[in-house]
């Protein structure tokens, strides 16, 4: 008994006691007492953290040797398998050698994120927003929670209906189908190995595209308007690089009314690329999903399952958002702010985050993710405030704190970033059961989430 005392004693409490007393001699506190506690949480804090780290290393490594390691997406690490405190306090532990420290945290956020299983973060993060809003105490348990499948069915509908409308658009200015010009490009790239969507040398850069373009309209024996619109809309394109722009401006008037056509084409071409990059069968990707279609895909899915869910009726806004002259956003920036305006922007920020109703979906670089918690204290040695949001900047596992300054620097870089508020309009009752057969119930063979 005593050799098991003494070496407990040897390898958990004097490895521990010499690291403290080492501090102590050091910072020399006046609440000495008080000082080892901070110590002891501080430790096991670390201890803490460092176990999470083993285990989200281990995931990465294991288990997923077949995926790209540099694709955006989740671990297979559990959704709930975090230490509340390493996540919401800045050394583990609730500090006491801040001031002013405070922090907020939705913890029906925390429940209702779902794992990010290939580059969709546009879809796992609407899906996570649905679950915390509606699906209540259990939130992605629930019955009727969703996932990023569902909301990237949602997303084909949609970049369907988009190239419906290119190619409505382009009939109209052609002055007949474009299907036969669209289906010999297609055709062509894929002899060359190459499809719109593609990944690196089986990509389509634009100028490929319009090289092929041209070839197809320009070989054609088709006496076709659309393939005679095309090939004049080339030759005012080369005119224009040879002559002096008063030359041709009655020309380019002439053959496209305004519009040019190559660039028009070009855009239903990006709608196919988008295509193949959503429908991928294992490894979807929302690379090519804007704020417009977050938004309308959280309106459609509240449409489609108002009937079952009681009160599923979302709404969205933009929260923050760089100054606009069309629908200016609830918290408006600008380079000009001063640290008085800051302060007050953040105070309305904080006010959206702690209503019940209400979830913010945070759209970084190259990244949509939830907003799960906000902290703020003063800095004792400069007096200056700090403020930061637990979001994600790869996946959608909370691990990210984002500093308010970095947050308006990334929203006033590029006018798509923001952040956008998504509202429960009224209060959601249980889920009614439905029949298997319903179209909107999730199919049972992904495993993935």
């Amino acid at each position: 008994m005593e050799q098991q005392a003494r070496e407990y004693l040897a390898n958990k409490v004097e490895p521990l006691l010499r690291v403290i007393l080492k501090r102590l001699a050091i910072d020399r506190p006046i609440n000495t007492r008080k000082y080892i506690v901070e110590q002891l949480q501080r430790q096991a804090a670390l201890e803490a953290r460092a176990k999470y780290e083993k285990k989200v290393k281990a995931d990465q490594d294991g288990g997923q040797t077949d995926e790209d390691p540099t694709e955006e997406k989740d671990t297979l690490q559990d959704e709930e398998e975090y230490d509340m405190n390493t996540l919401l306090f800045p050394d583990g532990y609730l500090p006491t050698n801040k001031v002013n420290f405070s922090f907020h945290y939705n913890m029906q956020v925390l429940k209702g994120w779902v794992r990010q299983t290939s580059p969709a973060c546009a879809a796992a993060s609407v899906a996570g927003a649905w679950n915390a809003l509606l699906m209540g105490g259990d939130g992605r348990k629930e019955e009727g929670a969703l996932f990023q499948p569902d909301i990237v069915d949602t997303y084909i509908q949609i970049t369907e209906e988009q190239i419906a409308a290119r190619r409505t658009r382009l009939e109209r200015l052609l002055q007949g189908s474009v299907r036969p010009i669209e289906a010999a490009v297609v055709l062509h790239l894929k002899g060359v190995g190459k499809v719109f969507g593609g990944k690196g040398e089986n990509g389509v850069r634009k100028s490929e595209a319009m090289q092929v373009l041209r070839h197809v309209v320009n070989t054609s024996d088709g006496e076709e308007r659309p393939y005679k619109l095309l090939a004049e809309a080339f030759a005012a394109s080369d005119i224009s690089a040879e002559a002096d722009e008063d030359d041709i401006a009655g020309d380019d008037d002439d053959w496209s009314d305004g519009v040019d056509l190559k660039t028009e084409m070009w855009a239903l071409f990006g709608r196919l690329a988008a295509m193949e990059r959503i429908s991928r069968p294992n490894r979807p990707s929302t690379a090519d999903i804007g704020n417009g279609a977050v938004r309308q895909a959280i309106a459609r899915i509240s449409a489609q399952r108002e009937n079952r869910v009681k009160g599923a009726a979302l709404s969205t806004s933009v929260a923050v958002a760089r100054k606009a002259k069309r629908n200016p956003a609830e918290i408006t920036i600008s380079k000009q702010d001063d640290a008085t305006v800051q302060a007050e922007q953040w105070l309305k920020l904080r006010d959206i985050f702690c209503r019940p109703d209400c979830v913010l979906i945070y759209h970084l670089k190259n990244h949509y993710a939830l907003v799960y918690a906000m902290r703020e204290w003063t800095d004792r040695n400069n007096g200056e405030p700090v403020r930061e949001l637990l979001t994600s900047r790869r996946g959608q596992r909370p691990s990210a704190w984002v500093s308010w300054a970095e947050c308006r620097e990334t929203v006033l870089r590029w006018h798509g970033h923001c952040l956008i508020r998504v509202q429960r309009r009224t209060t959601p009752q249980p889920l009614q059961r439905v029949a298997s057969s319903d179209p909107f119930t999730r199919g049972g063979n992904s495993s993935d989430c």
